[in-house]
């Protein structure tokens, strides 16, 4: 099991506030939820499953589509580190003026506690254009990604 005490100070200082709406990691395998922010769905195993059978069967690329549970994802890249962990990001929900409502407001729902598995599916919920790269999520996403490879997630 990781501690995320472990997260370096780096990382977690380059996402400014409200960068980050959520996360979790969730088993391919079995479906199982093993760790989430209090922002994050509690997904059905079969959710999760449906999500996997449609990564391993279509051929997309970055900025493909996803649904599970009723909320829309977007395909942002694959570890490969032989982990088969994929990993998504979800626009940030908007009120009727156009105005970003998800926001971290604690400490604790900055925290995103991560638990190894062989093989699991990264969910986030990073605010941010599909376009990519250089919103504060993204860059946050893309370091959360080399700090897992550097600890052998």
């Amino acid at each position: 099991m990781s501690d995320w005490s472990q997260y370096p100070e780096s990382v977690s200082s380059c996402s400014r506030p409200n960068a980050c709406a959520g996360s979790a990691i969730y088993g391919l395998v079995n479906g199982s939820t093993y760790a989430k922010t209090s922002t994050m769905p509690d997904f059905t195993p079969e959710d999760i499953r449906s999500a996997v059978d449609y990564v391993s069967t279509e051929k997309f690329k970055e900025g493909a589509g996803l649904e599970m549970g009723g909320w829309k994802f977007t395909y942002l890249r694959k570890f490969d580190d032989g982990t088969d962990t994929f990993v998504f990001k979800r626009k940030a929900k908007r009120n009727e003026n156009g105005d970003e409502i998800e926001q971290l407001d604690s400490a604790e729902k900055y925290q995103m506690f991560i638990q190894l598995a062989k093989a699991s599916l990264m969910v986030t919920l990073f605010k941010g254009d599909v376009q990519g790269n250089h919103t504060e999520g993204v860059k946050r996403m893309n370091d959360l990604i080399d700090y897992l490879k550097s600890v052998n997630m």
